[in-house]
C-alpha cells in the first residue's frame, strides 16, 4: 500500500513539473521577404560647375531644376523584431534639365550666343539597407489585431548608382553659328557609376506573418558626377573636352510606398 502511494505521488509530481510541450508561436517575428515599391522622386536643383575655359559665361548661371521622376523598386530581405536588412534594385527615369542662358562675354571658345541647355538623366541603383524596427519595442509596436500592428521604421543604406546622361545638347540657336551648323555641344549619352547613400524613415503596417505595407520619406544622394568627355564641335567633329566637363551634383527628396510579402 505504501509503495502504491509513493509511486502515485511520484507520478503526480512528474506531471506537475514536466516541461510543457513547445508549440510554434502564432506570430512569426522573423523571416525572408520580397518587396515592391514606388513613389515620386523630387530632385534637388542641380548644382552645376561648368569650367569657363570652354563653356560660355551665362547671366542666368548653370544651376537648374531636374524635376520629378517616378521610382520603380524591387528587393529581397530578411526581417526580425528589431532589425531588418534588404538588397534592392531601383530605377528613376527621365529627370529633365532645361536652362535658358544669355552669355555675358563673347570670347569663350565655341561661344554659341543665347541658347537653351538640355539633358535627360536616368538613375539605376543597387542598394544595401539596414532598418531599425519599432516592432521589437512594446511601446513602439501599436497592436491593431491579433499578430498585426503598426510601428515606426528608420534606416540607412549604401550602394552604387548608374548615372546615364542623354540628349545633352543646346537648342534655340540660329541655323548657322558662324560658318557652321548649329548642333554644337551635343552628345548622345554618357554613363558613370557613383557611390550612393540613402536615409529614410516611416511607418509599417504588418499583417500577421503574411505581408507588410510601409510608407515614408527617403533622402537619396549620389553626390557629384561628370557630363560626357566628348562633345560635337561646331564643325561636326568629336571634341575631347578632357578635364572640362560639367560637374553635376545630384540628390533627391522622395516619398515611398512599399509592399512586402513574407516567404
Amino acid at each position: 500500500m505504501k509503495k502504491s502511494i509513493v509511486f502515485g505521488c511520484l507520478a503526480i509530481s512528474s506531471l506537475i513539473y514536466a516541461e510543457p510541450e513547445k508549440k510554434p508561436h502564432p506570430c512569426k517575428d522573423q523571416g525572408f521577404y520580397i518587396k515592391l515599391g514606388s513613389g515620386p522622386s523630387f530632385a534637388n536643383e542641380a548644382e552645376i560647375k561648368a569650367p569657363l575655359s570652354i563653356w560660355d559665361t551665362a547671366a542666368e548661371g548653370y544651376n537648374g531644376s531636374l524635376g520629378t521622376a517616378p521610382i520603380v523598386l524591387a528587393g529581397l530581405g530578411y526581417d526580425s523584431s528589431f532589425v531588418s536588412t534588404d538588397i534592392t534594385a531601383s530605377y528613376r527615369p527621365n529627370y529633365n534639365y532645361k536652362k535658358y542662358q544669355t552669355p555675358t562675354t563673347t570670347d569663350t571658345i565655341g561661344e554659341l550666343g543665347s541658347t537653351t541647355r538640355r539633358f535627360t538623366l536616368d538613375v539605376a541603383s543597387i542598394m544595401e539597407t539596414i532598418y531599425l524596427n519599432g516592432r521589437g519595442w512594446r511601446w513602439l509596436d501599436w497592436k491593431v489585431g491579433h499578430c498585426s500592428s503598426i510601428f515606426p521604421v528608420i534606416g540607412g543604406g549604401v550602394g552604387i548608382s548608374q548615372m546615364k546622361l542623354s540628349n545633352f545638347r543646346s537648342t534655340g540657336l540660329s541655323p548657322i553659328v558662324g560658318n557652321f551648323p548649329s548642333f554644337a555641344s551635343e552628345n548622345q549619352y554618357s554613363v558613370q557609376y557613383k557611390f550612393t547613400y540613402q536615409l529614410m524613415g516611416g511607418f509599417e503596417f504588418r499583417y500577421k506573418n503574411l505581408c507588410g505595407l510601409s510608407m515614408g520619406y527617403r533622402w537619396f544622394d549620389v553626390g557629384q558626377f561628370n557630363s560626357s568627355q566628348y562633345l560635337r564641335s561646331a564643325d561636326g567633329s568629336a571634341m575631347d573636352i578632357g578635364s572640362n566637363p560639367w560637374k553635376i551634383k545630384f540628390a533627391a527628396n522622395e516619398l515611398f510606398i512599399e509592399f512586402k510579402v513574407f516567404l
